[in-house]
């Protein structure tokens, strides 16, 4: 193996450390507090995803500060560390008042209130305002008693979800780099009075503030799907008797950098490039990904599948053609998801289905389930005969050290006797097969109470097979080594056993030294490996089980996934909702990109065209759902314009046939004249839009 070469300066270092004892010692000393280090942080994130923040807290306490603040910033780790701190300086503070150290219990006081607002708690950037990390101020930390609770004025995020901001394509498709789209919470949250009010009172005002909009609060951790505040927001708040409306918005602003995101594929990965008369040049694809959407059921045929994405909510296709960017398709496989499942588990509502049951009485349970056991083991001794008997005529191939003779060996056919053997436990193999499937189906008749659902039947008929393993440390060691090589050249295949009944392979002969005479061999071929594989005993009962619990009408695996993965209300669907409005994310982004980029001075959102090439004419007819759906999405193409506008008759989007076009040089005219920038909230941010006065009919 080549050694690495070491850059200029770790050279440096190494020749200091020939020449420096002392420096060497230095070095090793650094080395070893690095590794240390590390470990605590990886001991850290272990117990952090154990769920036991307090023991995470302990070790984090020991690290140096550079260390905590590493740990901080950090997803999850860091935000579970946080919410731990701010209850943990609540208690510290107590129990210094308790003990009558006022100035410790105000210095602790003053850093849970910190750490509520900032979430780099005490060494974050409170800790960085006082001109230190506030861990380094030790226990007489002296404050003003007075500071409010959840006030302050910590550094927060910019209100931008940056999964969201439009890129540069190059290849001449133009889109401009640029800021995404904006919280409407966030927003609200800007111009509400700052003082501070408990938790409950301020989510209810901020509700007020921003109608409508507990979608993207759930998405953003603040609310459940009950629309009441979290645990994790409590938990975040504790100890803190009110919270200001900064501090709340900084909380907003932690999982707003990866709620949203936008997939632009490459060209390879394109579905159906070039659909219908989408220009393939020009065109654009994007997949809209969202927290708390989940399409892992989505059968196959799902498109972007290669790509591993499980949350997308959407995907779109546009091409630009002399300034006119054309939204040729917008797609959902989230949708459909929702309605065949509605139609599957014959449910009204999606995002309310109950969880399938992942238990089911057992064979395990009943007595006398040993009993397979000990059967399937007494298979695999007469395995081990039949893998001896079948495989004499291959002994001596290897010599003592341990590779395959140079001098040509004869190999000769199996002997009378040999077969014999074989054949003897073939026979007794069938008869244990038959064993099992009897008392497999009598643990069934004591499980039910009553006769077994069939799975023994099942067995004998090659229904239900056994899980097959080669053991090769079972097999004389010869022949061992025969077989790992053929393993491990995938020349014998252990899962094709069950369908073929065969386990063998030609063996080379140049590469063990076989030699072939008529008179010692009289083979047209070279000689086969011939085996049996094992049964996997555990997961062949695993097996029983699953079976035993399908007859029962319960498909555990499948029951498991489905409740891990199941629909949960997603943050563009109202609570009571029985469908998702898949279609707004991409719109608003779509708006977003277009008016960032002064190559395009028109947006056009086509009606009919899309359902002509997604095949969604009955009769030349357009099929109602789909027709909807680009209504909809032509809908809200209209409120983002009115929403930008606030009931300017200045801005008019113009209707042509089935499409609309938004004029963006109008839009950024406007922006102009009163100084605005552009802010595209992710959701509907406005009142109903008043379509008809927007709309000019040409």
């Amino acid at each position: 193996m080549a050694t690495k070469k070491l850059t200029s300066a770790q050279q440096a270092r190494e020749n200091l450390k020939a020449k420096n004892p002392k420096y060497k010692a230095y070095r090793e000393q650094k080395e070893l507090s690095r590794a240390e280090r590390d470990a605590k942080i990886e001991k850290i994130k272990n117990l952090v995803i154990s769920g036991k923040d307090r023991e995470a807290y302990r070790v984090f306490e020991t690290l140096p500060l550079i260390n905590q603040m590493t740990i901080l910033v950090s997803p999850v780790v860091g935000d579970a560390i946080a919410a731990y701190e701010v209850g943990e300086f609540g208690t510290r503070a107590q129990e210094r008042f308790a003990q009558n150290d006022i100035i410790g219990g105000l210095g602790n006081k003053a850093m849970q209130v910190l750490a509520g607002v900032s979430l780099l708690p005490v060494v974050g950037v409170a800790g960085d305002v006082l001109g230190k990390g506030l861990k380094g101020l030790g226990k007489n930390f002296k404050v003003d008693p007075d500071i409010p609770a959840g006030g302050g004025s910590a550094p927060t995020r910019p209100n931008e979800y940056v999964g969201t901001r439009p890129v540069d394509l190059g290849e001449g498709i133009g889109f401009q780099p640029g800021t995404g789209l904006v919280s409407p919470n966030r927003l609200a949250l800007e111009k509400m009075d700052s003082k501070p009010l408990k938790l409950d009172t301020l989510v209810s005002q901020l509700r007020k503030a921003a109608p409508n909009k507990e979608g993207e609060l759930r998405m953003l951790g603040l609310l459940d799907d009950k629309n009441q505040v979290t645990s994790l927001a409590r938990k975040y708040f504790a100890g803190q008797e009110k919270v200001s409306p900064a501090a709340l918005d900084q909380f907003l602003s932690f999982k707003q950098g990866t709620a949203l995101n936008v997939l632009r594929p490459k060209k390879s990965n394109f579905e159906s490039p070039g659909y219908g008369d989408i220009d393939n040049a020009s065109e654009v694809q994007r997949v809209y990904q969202v927290e708390g959407v989940n399409t892992k059921l989505v059968p196959s045929g799902k498109h972007y599948r290669d790509l591993g994405i499980e949350n997308d909510i959407a995907f779109d296709s546009t091409d630009l053609d002399d300034g006119v960017l054309r939204v040729g398709r917008i797609q959902s496989d989230y949708d459909p998801l929702l309605k065949k499942l509605m139609n599957k588990e014959k449910v009204s509502n999606p995002f309310e289905m109950k969880d399938k049951p992942t238990s089911a009485v057992t064979l395990k349970e009943q007595p006398g389930y040993e009993e397979i056991e000990k059967l399937l083991e007494q298979i695999n001794e007469s395995v081990d005969i039949s893998n001896i008997n079948s495989t004499k005529n291959l002994e001596g191939i290897y010599g003592a050290d341990g590779l395959p003779i140079a001098t040509p060996k004869l190999i000769r056919k199996s002997t009378k006797d040999e077969i014999e053997a074989l054949n003897v436990e073939n026979v007794r193999q069938k008869d244990l097969l038959y064993e099992i499937g009897k008392k497999v189906a009598e643990t069934e008749k004591l499980a039910k109470g009553e006769p077994g659902f069939g799975v023994g039947a099942d067995i004998l008929d090659g229904k239900v097979t056994f899980v097959r393993d080669l053991v090769t440390d079972r097999l004389p060691k010869d022949i061992k080594k025969i077989a790992d090589r053929e393993l491990a050249y995938k020349n014998i295949n252990v899962d094709a056993y069950n369908r073929s009944g065969e386990l063998s392979t030609i063996l080379d002969n140049a590469y063990y030294g076989i030699g072939k005479t008529e008179d010692t061999l009289n083979y047209t071929n070279s000689p086969k490996l011939d085996l049996k594989p094992h049964v996997d005993i555990a997961k062949t009962l695993e097996k029983f089980e699953e079976a035993f619990a399908k007859k029962q009408g319960i498909d555990i695996d499948y029951n498991r996934k489905f409740n891990l993965n199941k629909p949960k209300l997603d943050p563009y669907a109202g609570v009571g909702a029985k469908s998702s409005k898949s279609y707004v994310l991409p719109v608003r982004n779509l708006i977003n990109e277009s008016l960032q980029n002064p190559n395009i001075s028109t947006l056009r959102f086509e009606g009919v065209e899309p359902l002509i090439r997604e095949g969604g004419l009955n009769d030349g007819v357009p099929a109602k759902i789909l027709q909807n759906y680009y209504k909809n999405a032509q809908k809200e193409a209209i409120k983002v314009v009115n929403e930008i506008g606030e009931g300017t008759e200045l801005l008019v989007v113009n209707k042509s046939g089935d499409d609309i076009e938004i004029d963006l040089d109008q839009i950024r005219e406007l922006l102009e004249n009163t100084g605005e920038e552009i802010k595209i909230s992710a959701f509907k941010s406005g009142g109903l839009a008043n379509i008809d006065s927007l709309l000019n009919n040409l």
